[in-house]
C-alpha cells in the first residue's frame, strides 16, 4: 500500500477471550530478535558504516563501526567503534567553504 510491502498473516490465539471477536483486524509487531542494554544511535547517524563523533576539543572525527539490530523506532545497535558518553552527530549541514 502507498509503496509499503503488507503482509496478509493470520495468528491463532491460544487462550479464551472474549475481547477478541471474528472479523476484526488489528495491527500487530512481530519480534524477530531482542536485545536489552545495548548501545544505540539513530540509524541516519550511521552512514557508509562510519560515524561522526564531536572530540571534546570540538574536532569531528570520522570512524567505522560495527552495527547490529535496526530497531523500528529508527535506531541501529553499535556493537564496536563508538563507546557510551561519546557525542555521535546524527546531522550536519553541508557547508561551500
Amino acid at each position: 500500500i502507498e509503496g509499503v510491502p503488507v503482509y496478509e498473516v493470520k495468528l491463532t490465539i491460544t487462550s479464551e477471550t472474549s475481547k477478541i471477536k471474528s472479523g476484526m483486524t488489528a495491527n500487530i509487531d512481530i519480534i524477530t530478535d531482542e536485545k536489552k542494554e545495548v548501545l544505540a544511535v539513530p540509524s541516519r547517524a550511521v552512514e557508509d558504516g562510519k560515524v561522526k563523533i564531536l572530540k571534546t576539543n570540538g574536532m569531528i572525527e570520522i570512524r567505522p563501526v560495527e552495527t547490529g539490530l535496526k530497531s523500528s523506532d529508527a535506531k541501529i545497535e553499535i556493537l564496536d567503534g563508538v563507546s557510551e558518553n561519546e557525542e555521535v552527530i546524527t546531522y550536519m549541514e553541508e557547508s561551500d567553504e
